[in-house]
């Protein structure tokens, strides 16, 4: 079964996955979203918030992470997905955290999410527009891999998602501008 073999032989046990059937079998992403959420520690948000609806995304975002992960301390880095709720669509496939020779960088998924999106545009309006654009909540996924020693890098697993999303619909989620 692919979830035995991914969760086990390829991410626990750092298997190389150069070999051109593994990525011919790669299923659906919901299908990978389900065993990423068997095999890690997720969590999820919408937003705009249902009781105040005119609160910032940081906000938002801040008060979801606030004393929830105090476990992890600095160490929350991993994938996030931003979905519509109806019609349910995925729009865009992200990650926080960095991986260098040191280690992971400084910025993690709360900080990700709340960064600017370009030198113009914060998040907190980009929020906001994919919110009126769509005119419907917005649900935002999150599967965290903290310990880039035994843990997927946050890289390899965006790019695990992005490819299996591009299997399966031919062509990049909605707001993801390359990959």
């Amino acid at each position: 079964m692919w979830k035995d073999r991914f969760c086990k032989n390829t991410i626990k046990e750092n298997k190389k996955l150069n070999d051109f059937t593994y990525w011919k079998e790669l299923p659906k992403l919901e299908k990978v979203l389900e065993d990423l959420f068997l095999c890690y520690r997720h969590d999820q948000y919408e937003y705009p918030d249902k009781i105040d609806k005119e609160k910032k995304f940081s906000s938002v975002t801040r008060n979801h992470f606030k004393g929830k992960y105090q476990d992890l301390a600095d160490r929350l880095y991993g994938v996030y997905i931003i979905s519509r709720l109806k019609p349910k669509e995925i729009l865009y496939i992200g990650k926080a955290g960095t991986f260098d020779k040191d280690g992971y960088k400084p910025q993690n998924l709360p900080g990700r999410l709340c960064n600017k999106v370009s030198k113009k545009i914060t998040r907190n309006a980009w929020m906001r527009n994919l919110y009126e654009r769509h005119s419907t909540l917005l649900l935002i996924q999150f599967i965290l891999f903290p310990d880039f020693k035994k843990d997927p890098t946050p890289t390899f697993i965006e790019s695990l998602l992005i490819q299996s999303y591009l299997k399966e619909k031919k062509e990049l989620p909605l707001e993801n501008k390359g990959f």
